[in-house]
């Protein structure tokens, strides 16, 4: 996998992701666990971890639960993908992070969510997730906590980045322009 399959990978699970949480709005179980097969099939638990979709809703509503239900339901909106870099790792050696919004109105335009992917048995495949620590000092560094899967506190030498768009909110430019400023430093000539 290389940086453009990366960022082809990341685009396809929360694309998958999406779709998933819109189903948990407004179609019947058989469509909804469709979803969730698709966006868990982009997902990898390794030995000694949990890599899952928390996106869902109890089974068993009628066709008329759920109109109610989605009609008094926010929309998730699908999160925007904001940066992809590129780690070489000692552990997984190529090890692509990334960088997302929230999928409410509100976190769209921010970093909510970092993953992990590498290449499992041939296919891209999520296999770690971070969530963002809010500060409320405009000059704090980004800082990410675990939620799921595989632990990366070092994810490695950046190799590259894709610049995709940027985020809002100043510390995170700040961390969004430093990956990508430092990953053009490193990058090899062609």
């Amino acid at each position: 996998m290389n940086l453009d399959n990366a960022v082809d990978f990341f685009n396809e699970f929360l694309d998958a992701e999406h779709q998933q949480a819109m189903a948990a709005l407004t179609e019947p179980d058989d469509v909804l666990e469709e979803r969730r097969d698709i966006t868990q099939g982009l997902m990898h638990s390794p030995p000694g971890t949990i890599m899952a979709s928390p996106i869902g809703r109890a089974l068993g509503h009628s066709v008329e639960e759920l109109v109610e239900f989605s009609a008094n339901a926010s929309r998730p909106q699908r999160r925007t993908l904001f940066l992809v870099a590129e780690y070489r790792n000692t552990t997984w050696q190529a090890l692509f992070a990334g960088y997302t919004s929230g999928a409410h109105p509100d976190t769209s335009l921010a970093y909510e969510r970092l993953y992990y992917a590498r290449e499992v048995e041939g296919a891209p495949k999520m296999i770690s997730e971070y969530l963002i620590e809010i500060e409320f000092e405009t000059d704090a560094e980004v800082q990410w906590r675990h939620a799921q899967g595989v632990k990366v506190p070092n994810p490695g030498q950046l190799v590259a980045a894709q610049a995709i768009r940027e985020p809002v909110l100043e510390e995170q430019r700040r961390s969004w322009e430093n990956i990508v400023q430092q990953a053009n430093q490193n990058r090899q000539p062609d």
